[in-house]
């Protein structure tokens, strides 16, 4: 067992039964850009003037107006809040989209874009997913940023009026209010994204085939391809193409193929690179020069890593050097990674992108935010910040739910005085173990500031009524369980690593069967309400597989009959349900269990 602090038990406290959502007066830097809230209670940018009452939006009597050439995306933003409003109301017609030309006296009015009734202020300093949501008597002004801003808008409006939350794909796990009378608070929003360039892979459409409604979900949070760029990692072969420069530059190549990082003319290569890619996108605003995947590297740089990384970072100050004068708007990014992760001692030109590799999900064990620590290491030397998070998934049957961890780094690097706008996140989603974990990242990717303690609390009352206080204790469980397991009691729990993913200790044992006792009290509270049973059903199947493999980790023996009672409960629970675990088909899932089977019963006797 690895030494661990004991400090992370304590991380998450407990949560109101409840969580009551209301609009702020002044979002400056909003909870979340796609299904947040915010407390507070609405009013005039805190001004101490009284709010304002709800303003009723019967469907009848309430028009979405857009302009006259709406563009795609205000043409979306549009048709979704007409479609989840009259959801939301219950009905089928009403909630009409129309132009601005047209008559709108008497109507409530939802200007969305670019129409007649947004006023200069609305766009002012707004980033280009961010957007403001601001109502003058009948008339909501939902006006965003020129490539996301006014669909994310859109999303937020359904939040905050509507009680229309994408927790997780499809409708089963997208919130309704519990009234069809839909009523908007007063509204003064205005909400940038802290981390302006993301992408999280392992969804429908990028890196993974997926699940129906993923994109949708994943668009409506904010969780889609948001990248300023193009990739931030592995990709020395794309800058540095051996067609085109082996003749021109034969030095830059080791024996094995690899840019050497110490051959003067590398950096001739590299600045001809980053002049065709910016000429040719001028909207991008960053180029990547990242190590491969591996720890080779070619033979004239330096074995030692430490050695490695000074002369890797001093290439890549050299080359922002060459094109500041050329690209002064424009920056390179570099991976810190394998061989060139250490930091180097030295600090780094103001227009490099740092994109480190740290878990998260083992901030506490890595001591990621110690005084002297990674995190501050890099901070201290860069002006520009961005992580590569492992937040799986794919490779793991135990959930693994670490928000406070999430929140507590984001915080961290939001508040260094660097640009730290920059993330990727790697999914492939467990939805039936952690999915409503994505929600809660989610909005600390937008606010690391977020509440994630509130948010849990809503997404749970949201989706599970009665049941919500036992599906909160649940969830915080889980959390609770992943701190003890892989930071405080250890050992690390990695991904496909079968033989130490299940072990336990009485200690964590008994918050593993907590976990089951809520689950079974959030169970009976739903009785009678098919819609909530359907939802706890998924996470109760799914928790289902992890209970027999830990719990067969903690036995000295192994039951007769135990692999074929799993193997059963796989294929008629799980393997039917894309939403239980991630897949890429029915036999990688049976792969991933048999070994896991194979790992609890290893060297125990048969009862």
């Amino acid at each position: 067992m690895r030494a661990k602090h004991l400090l992370g038990l304590c991380l998450l406290g407990f949560l109101p039964a409840a969580f009551t959502a209301a609009c702020s007066a002044e979002d400056t830097n909003a909870t979340a850009g796609a299904g947040a809230s915010t407390s507070g209670s609405g009013g005039s940018g805190g001004s101490g003037q009284p709010a304002a009452p709800p303003l009723a939006m019967p469907p009848s009597s309430t028009v979405i107006v857009t302009a006259a050439m709406p563009t795609a995306e205000e043409k979306q933003a549009a048709e979704l809040l007409r479609d989840w409003m009259r959801r939301a109301a219950h009905v089928t017609e009403g909630f009409d989209i129309v132009l601005d030309t047209d008559p709108t006296s008497g109507k409530v009015v939802i200007a969305v874009g670019a129409t007649k009734f947004r006023q200069p202020d609305d766009v002012a300093d707004i980033d280009i997913d961010g957007f403001t949501i601001t109502r003058r008597d009948q008339v909501i002004v939902i006006a965003g940023g020129e490539r996301r801003g006014n669909y994310l808008g859109a999303v937020r409006f359904l939040d905050v009026a509507c009680g229309v939350r994408f927790y997780m794909p499809g409708d089963t796990f997208t919130s309704l209010p519990a009234s069809p009378e839909l009523a908007a608070p007063a509204l003064a929003i205005r909400s940038n994204p802290a981390t302006r360039s993301f992408l999280m892979t392992g969804i429908a459409g990028i890196g993974a085939p997926g699940l129906p409604g993923e994109p949708e979900w994943a668009k409506r949070n904010a969780l889609d391809n948001r990248r300023r760029g193009g990739t931030h990692q592995h990709n020395l072969d794309a800058v540095f193409p051996k067609d085109k420069y082996a003749a021109k530059y034969p030095a830059i190549y080791g024996a094995n193929g690899i840019p050497c990082f110490s051959e003067p003319t590398l950096l001739d290569a590299a600045e001809e690179t980053a002049v065709e890619h910016f000429t040719k996108n001028p909207g991008d605003e960053y180029l990547a020069y990242s190590v491969n995947d591996t720890s080779a590297r070619c033979e004239k740089d330096p074995a030692d890593d430490t050695l490695y990384s000074e002369v890797y970072w001093k290439f890549m100050n050299a080359l922002a050097e060459r094109l500041t004068s050329k690209f002064p708007d424009k920056k390179i990014l570099g991976l810190a990674y394998a061989g060139v992760r250490i930091p180097p001692s030295f600090p780094l030109h103001e227009k490099i992108i740092v994109f480190t590799n740290l878990h998260i999900s083992e901030l506490q064990y890595d001591g990621l935010l110690n005084p002297g620590g990674p995190v501050e290491q890099w901070l201290g030397l860069a002006k520009h910040h961005g992580n590569h998070e492992w937040g799986e998934g794919k490779g793991f049957l135990i959930p693994r739910i670490y928000t406070g961890y999430f929140a507590e780094f984001l915080v961290k690097v939001d508040s260094a005085g660097v640009d730290t706008g920059y993330q990727h996140l790697e999914s492939y989603p467990n939805y039936g173990l952690d999915g409503p974990k994505y929600y809660v990242w989610a909005r600390t990717l937008w606010d690391p500031h977020a509440d994630t303690k509130a948010v849990w609390a809503q997404l749970t009352g949201d989706l599970f009524g009665a049941a919500g206080p036992s599906m909160l204790d649940y969830f915080q469980t889980l959390e609770q369980l992943w701190i003890t397991w892989d930071n405080v009691e250890g050992p690390e729990r990695k991904l496909f690593g079968w033989g130490n993913q299940f072990k336990s200790t009485p200690a964590s044992l008994a918050q593993f069967r907590h976990a089951r006792e809520a689950l079974d009290q959030a169970k009976a509270a739903a009785a009678g309400d098919a819609v909530v049973a359907g939802r706890i059903d998924l996470f109760a199947k799914t928790f289902r597989l992890t209970e027999m493999l830990v719990e067969q980790a903690a036995a000295p023996t192994v039951k007769a009959g135990y692999a074929d009672e799993v193997k059963a409960h796989l294929e008629s629970a799980l393997v039917p349900d894309p939403m239980t675990l991630y897949r890429t088909s029915p036999d990688d899932l049976r792969g991933n269990v048999t070994a896991a089977i194979g790992a609890v019963t290893s060297g125990k006797p048969v009862e």
